[in-house]
């Protein structure tokens, strides 16, 4: 486990945020995140994600954030990765043009290659980042999705989360 942030320290109001390796094993990705996360109860992922076609991994905190992976079936290479994210981006924009959406964004700091984009959503109060990793030849996408309140926490949070992914080789 690794401290993030170290509550009062150099004059931070922060809270403390202590990270921990969490491996999603059915999206092929491990990465640190804060700890707290946990698998979203039955009834509240039919309640918030109603479509047959729900992404494969869904956790949330006790603090409203919530992550999403699923293994998108489109074979791409690491040298891709930008203009496979480029792509979702746009699909993104034209399925929510009420929403402003970032540029894309490449992380290059860890194992692999990470692109990723944010998209403000004002209207529920709330902030979502879109991340891309290729796994195994395929794209996995991680969505998190927070309170604006806490944008700048969160965000910091999860860039530094992109810098720790690894393709997950263990057993289910």
């Amino acid at each position: 486990m690794e401290r993030y942030c170290t509550a009062g320290s150099e004059g931070s109001i922060q809270d403390s945020v202590q990270l921990e390796l969490i491996k999603l094993k059915r999206a092929g990705v491990e990465l640190e995140l804060p700890e707290g996360f946990h698998q979203m109860q039955e009834e509240r992922v039919h309640r918030c994600y109603p479509w047959e076609e729900r992404p494969d991994i869904i956790l949330e905190n006790d603090s409203s954030v919530q992550i999403t992976a699923q293994i998108i079936r489109q074979k791409t290479q690491a040298a891709q990765i930008h203009c496979a994210v480029e792509g979702i981006q746009k699909m993104t924009e034209s399925l929510f043009p009420q929403y402003r959406v970032s540029p894309v964004y490449i992380c290059g700091k860890g194992k692999l290659p990470v692109g990723w984009f944010h998209m403000g959503m004002p209207d529920k109060g709330a902030e979502h980042i879109k991340a891309i990793g290729i796994m195994s030849d395929y794209m996995t996408m991680l969505a998190f999705t927070y309170p604006a309140e806490e944008a700048v926490k969160w965000k910091s949070i999860f860039r530094h989360s992109f810098g720790t992914w690894r393709e997950y080789c263990g057993e289910d």
